[in-house]
């Protein structure tokens, strides 16, 4: 079973992501955290295939824990979110790593595809 981590600091913006992704691939297949620091704890003690995560939280920002996640897991794709329109932040995302960088409002279908290709891409390795 495939598991995909979903880290967003607004209560509003996770639950949607989580619901989403659940609707698309069942219970159990989506974990949730608040924090980019929560995060890390459960990439510590689970596998996960995607990771979905906002890049402005409280903790850490997107990119350090794009960063983060990279130096420990290289290969899960990590998908990152923003509300920003900032060209340094694209550019930092991708020079760091990331799969895929997804402005809000995000359209479901859009989430899915991305997350779906994230998931092919994993299964590839």
């Amino acid at each position: 079973m495939e598991r995909i981590l979903v880290i967003d600091d607004d209560p509003m913006a996770l639950a949607t992501f989580e619901l989403i992704l659940r609707m698309e691939k069942g219970p159990g297949v989506v974990e949730t955290a608040r924090t980019a620091e929560a995060a890390l704890l459960f990439t510590a003690g689970m596998t996960f295939d995607a990771i979905l995560s906002d890049i402005r939280m409280p903790d850490y920002d997107g990119i350090d824990f794009l960063r983060e996640i990279k130096s420990i897991h290289q290969n899960i794709p990590v998908i990152l979110v923003t509300g920003d329109d900032n060209w340094d932040l694209e550019y930092l995302a991708f020079h760091y790593g990331a799969f895929a960088l997804l402005k809000k409002p995000i359209q479901p279908t859009a989430l899915l595809m991305t997350i779906n290709k994230a998931l092919e891409l994993n299964r590839a390795h």
